[in-house]
């Protein structure tokens, strides 16, 4: 059963929900919201596109889907006009290692700024996990954490048996999807292999790995449809995590705070 808590959320968005399509929401929208309007949202199952559709956002989750011209926004609410753009599930990263070094605490944020919204930890230990609880509370950016068990030395520092960051090459899940539909997979299939199909690995797709109300916040704006090409899932306009949105000026920045951490990590070891 639902915790009361939860329950009081839910409660409160329903109302959110119903003053937002109605033209009685005059009062200030409550804080930590986001409408994304006249958006075209993919649907990962394989129904059809929904065109000008609004996304309405509350704490985290999709509180609110429906036609842009059928839903009233508050002026208080941020309010993002997403016209001729798309709309699609953060994607998953099934085959994670991370190191516990400041250079590694920022890839955190290198896979937020690729769309990356959240990450299979293959082995992890104490700093992991306290990164993830900071990432939790709001203290740290990054993907949500799914982080596999594994044995650690006396320092607990790293995992036995753990592929050191430095000698792995970089891991770019927007390749991997490339090279899906070259291998025969519709872009449609490499799409739900990233998104939906992850979310039920880990029997989480009542809360993840697709755009439907109730569920987390984590979605891509694209410029172009994945479903007609594949590589248009690294044609990011913004990213929400958490239900927070990151418009491209905002992730062009973080790129280039992952760009000068990894740069300083590498003059350190030469």
């Amino acid at each position: 059963m639902l915790e009361a808590g939860i329950l009081m959320k839910i409660a409160i968005a329903f109302l959110l929900a119903t003053l937002i399509a109605s033209s009685s929401f005059a009062q200030s929208a409550p804080e930590h919201s986001l409408a994304i309007t006249h958006v075209t949202i993919i649907d990962v199952n394989g129904g059809p596109a929904r065109r000008d559709m609004t996304v309405v956002v509350l704490d985290g989750r999709i509180m609110s889907i429906g036609p842009s011209k059928a839903m009233r926004m508050s002026a208080n609410i941020r309010t993002v006009d997403a016209s001729g753009k798309f709309l699609i599930p953060g994607l998953w990263d099934m085959n994670v290692y991370l190191d516990t070094d400041e250079a590694e605490k920022s890839r955190l944020a290198d896979f937020v700024a690729n769309g990356i919204t959240e990450v299979r930890i293959i082995s992890g230990g104490a700093q992991l996990q306290q990164w993830n609880k900071d990432i939790e509370t709001g203290k740290l950016l990054g993907p949500r954490m799914m982080i596999e068990g594994a044995e650690f030395d006396e320092s607990e520092k790293h995992p036995v048996n753990a592929v050191p960051a430095a000698l792995q090459s970089r891991h770019n899940w927007h390749e991997e999807l490339r090279m899906l539909v070259q291998s025969g997979s519709t872009p449609l299939e490499a799409l739900q292999s990233a998104t939906v199909n992850a979310a039920k690995f880990f029997n989480k797709s009542d809360s993840m790995g697709s755009i439907a109300k109730w569920k987390f916040a984590d979605m891509i704006v694209l410029d172009a449809n994945p479903l007609d090409d594949i590589r248009n899932t690294t044609r990011i306009s913004a990213v929400v995590i958490r239900g927070k949105l990151l418009d491209r000026k905002q992730l062009d920045a973080m790129l280039d705070e992952v760009k000068t951490a990894e740069q300083a990590k590498s003059e350190m070891h030469r």
